[in-house]
């Protein structure tokens, strides 16, 4: 069954998507929202370290995101009232679920238009200029690599630290598929508005990993490799697909979810093995290329969101 009202925020704009009224109100009744969150949520939260935060001060909540139960543990944990930012097309038009993110607010944004992206920043600027904070997902969608704590971090959140003059309050959580336990680790509180872009994402992004890697030194279940197969990285995707079909989709949404940021001054190795795929083979060029062919094939085997596209309908044998 479609949602009713909620989906007319994909066409909101600034002065629509939200009222000062329901800012100031989501802002007066946040401790009993945040109860009834709790209530909800059906998953254990665990709280590592939470800082000391300055009282009626509106921050940037920047977190990792690897799962769905993130939005309503961190919902239910923060201290104060926030507008997370929400790019998730199909959720918000069958999900149930995404009234509780209207209950608490929320800002869409539809991560493959450009003019939606770029009309999130002014409205979370006015969301923290009412007083209010942001909860936000830097990585974009889900981390779906097999060993990076943390991946490429879009830069909207450094340009809402630098233009709403709000500091990052950096947020990594860790939880196992299947387990009714969600941690939460937050870190204090980060002013990196005088650095250049580059370099105030790599110390945001270092601090997430830094705070995830604790997460899961202390809260992974240890696996012994021999009790793997050879193919690692394909019992991982199996893990992850497992992970997203936990919520229920009528599409293909994966280009959409699977949005990862794309630093064209930076390209991933992926990306720079991919030139082969215009390359015309000849006897001088093969010895060259062929460890590199080798290589891209492999790429392609891996790739998560291709592996989506093909098998999200599809039950593992």
């Amino acid at each position: 069954m479609k949602n009713i009202g909620i989906p007319k925020l994909k066409y909101a704009d600034i002065d629509s998507f939200t009222t000062d009224r329901g800012i100031k109100l989501r802002r007066d009744f946040h401790e009993p929202i945040r109860k009834l969150i709790n209530l909800g949520a059906g998953i254990k939260i665990f709280v590592d370290n939470y800082p000391q935060l300055q009282k009626n001060t509106p921050y940037i909540f920047a977190c990792t995101h690897s799962c769905i139960e993130e939005i309503p543990a961190l919902l239910g944990t923060i201290d104060r009232s926030v507008y997370s930012l929400c790019g998730t097309t199909e959720q918000l038009n069958y999900n149930p679920a995404m009234y509780a993110n209207w209950l608490t607010g929320f800002i869409y944004v539809d991560r493959l238009n450009t003019y939606s992206r770029k009309s999130a920043l002014p409205k979370m600027e006015r969301i923290i200029k009412n007083g209010t904070s942001i909860l936000m997902f830097p990585e974009g969608g889900w981390n779906n690599t097999e060993n990076l704590l943390v991946q490429n971090i879009f830069p909207g959140v450094y340009y809402l630290h630098k233009s709403a003059n709000a500091l990052i309050v950096p947020v990594s959580t860790y939880k196992e598929f299947g387990s009714k336990k969600i941690f939460l680790n937050f870190g204090e509180p980060l002013d990196i508005k005088h650095h250049n872009k580059n370099d105030a994402l790599l110390i945001l992004r270092d601090s997430l990993a830094t705070l995830k890697y604790q997460l899961i030194e202390k809260h992974s279940t240890r696996i012994a490799r021999s009790s793997l197969n050879d193919d690692i990285r394909l019992i991982f995707m199996q893990e992850r697909k497992k992970e997203y079909l936990s919520v229920k989709w009528r599409h293909d949404v994966w280009e959409e979810e699977l949005t990862v940021y794309c630093d064209k001054h930076h390209p991933t190795p992926v990306e720079v093995r991919g030139f082969v795929d215009n390359i015309k083979l000849t006897k001088q060029n093969l010895p060259i290329l062929y460890p590199i062919i080798i290589k891209r094939i492999e790429d392609k085997k891996y790739d998560f969101k291709r592996y989506m596209h093909n098998t999200w309908q599809q039950k593992e044998s």
